[in-house]
């Protein structure tokens, strides 16, 4: 097979050169992903196959007169420009306006550049359909015959291009509304499905009677005999006090006792003899028995200086080391002794979610240890006022007692709970939270 012999001619192969390049434009106007890209290309890559000093893009607006959409160099129009207003107001010609074939125009047809001879290449539809634009293109130099002919079919793949952006084909936009109407019918439909409403909440496992175990007297914890957390017996020793001082006055009491006790029995054997050593018999006597009586109640103090578990439980206090060596009031808690097989659940509601809840309201917890296995619970009762929380919150205090047969977890375990309410739709149920924010925010 023979080559052709290479292209000498410079005229050919400027010619050659600038059908590669209309291939090209071509290209890349069918192949914009939509009208903005393509009027990019029509104002700025049209330079390639014709220098011009500028060029506009032209469509019709909502009056039908034809306005500049793009303009060469610029990313966006200027609506208040002068050059885009001259435009405009030339473009106002209905003969313009309706040609179908290139128009050239002299010179000083705008009044803004009076030395640029301008060429119109229309934009319509193919086969003759209905007008789509213009192309408006500018130059101090004059337009060649040859280049308005590569231009005008450039333009016409710009047009074909533009129609087939535009365009939608009536089944498949027909489709497209049927879809949007059956799918908006589907969202309403389910808005009205009956969901129930319910609410997350903080909860901790806590002993249902608590036992608390409070300061029998005065003084200073010197020790603790049990660990938290730990099980103990009933009559098994908790805690004891510091008995430096209660003892110091035990001995006190003791030596005034012995010193009364004397003087009555010096008393006593006077009153023999003496008249007036019969009459402080009975003074002494009292005074004797005044501090046996002192001495009996520091005696008794000494003995709850150790304190005793009155029942069986789990001990449930803070760190050992918050307690030692401070000094404590008679009646303040010390501790509380739980007993670990009867155990409710404590449930903190927000006050921003709280519900309508009644006694034998559903919960169910899920524990931080294990959330994938969830325990049944029945709410027993519910706060009438909100309490301020450890974090800074204000919440109803709730409790709930666990359902018959679910076992029972370890005390202070903490987890969270969802506390049902009554039925509501979901539509409701997704805006309730959205409405209340609406109604804060707008003061209603």
């Amino acid at each position: 097979m023979t080559l052709p012999p290479p292209v000498t001619d410079p005229a050919l192969g400027a010619l050659v050169e600038r059908l590669a390049t209309l291939r090209e434009l071509e290209l890349a106007a069918r192949r914009a992903p939509d009208e903005a890209a393509l009027a990019f290309t029509a104002v700025n890559d049209s330079h390639r196959l014709l220098p011009y000093h500028w060029a506009a893009w032209c469509r019709p607006g909502r009056d039908g007169r034809l306005q500049v959409r793009a303009l060469s160099g610029l990313s966006a129009v200027e609506r208040e420009a002068p050059l885009v207003q001259a435009l405009e107001a030339a473009l106002a010609d209905r003969d313009l306006a309706a040609a179908d074939a290139p128009r050239l125009l002299p010179a000083g047809t705008l009044a803004s550049d009076p030395q640029l001879q301008a060429l119109w290449l229309p934009l319509r539809a193919p086969n003759g359909g209905h007008r789509l634009g213009g192309l408006w293109l500018a130059r101090p130099e004059a337009w060649p015959p040859a280049a308005q002919t590569l231009l005008a079919e450039l333009a016409e793949c710009h047009a074909h291009a533009l129609q087939a952006l535009s365009a939608r084909p009536p089944r498949r936009s027909l489709r497209t509304r049927s879809l949007v109407t059956l799918t908006a019918l589907a969202l309403l439909a389910l808005g009205f499905v009956p969901v129930r409403l319910s609410v997350l909440a903080p909860a901790e496992v806590v002993a249902r009677r608590p036992l608390p175990v409070a300061a029998p007297i005065d003084g200073v914890i010197e020790r603790f005999l049990v660990q938290p957390n730990e099980a103990v017996e009933a009559g098994a020793p908790l805690f004891e006090f510091d008995t430096t001082t209660l003892r110091a006055r035990l001995e006190v009491a003791e030596r005034a006792v012995a010193v009364a006790a004397a003087e009555h029995q010096r008393a006593v054997q006077k009153a023999f003899a003496d008249a007036a050593s019969r009459a402080e018999v009975a003074l002494l006597a009292a005074k004797l028995d005044e501090s046996r009586a002192s001495r009996d109640a520091v005696a008794a103090q000494l003995e709850r200086s150790r304190v005793s578990a009155a029942q069986a439980g789990v001990a449930v206090y803070t760190d050992p080391d918050d307690w030692l060596g401070r000094p404590v009031a008679t009646g303040e808690k010390i501790l509380t002794l739980a007993d670990a097989a009867d155990t409710e659940l404590a449930v903190q509601v927000p006050v921003d979610d709280a519900l309508i809840l009644g006694p034998g309201a559903e919960v169910q917890l899920f524990l931080n240890t294990d959330p994938l296995a969830p325990l049944g619970a029945r709410l027993t009762r519910s706060a009438y006022e909100p309490q301020p929380t450890p974090e800074g919150t204000l919440a109803y205090p709730s409790r709930a007692a666990f359902d018959a047969g679910t076992p029972l977890p370890r005390l202070g375990l903490k987890g969270t709970a969802r506390v049902y309410g009554e039925p509501v739709t979901l539509g409701y149920y997704l805006m309730r939270r959205p409405l209340a924010a609406l109604r804060r925010w707008i003061g209603l």
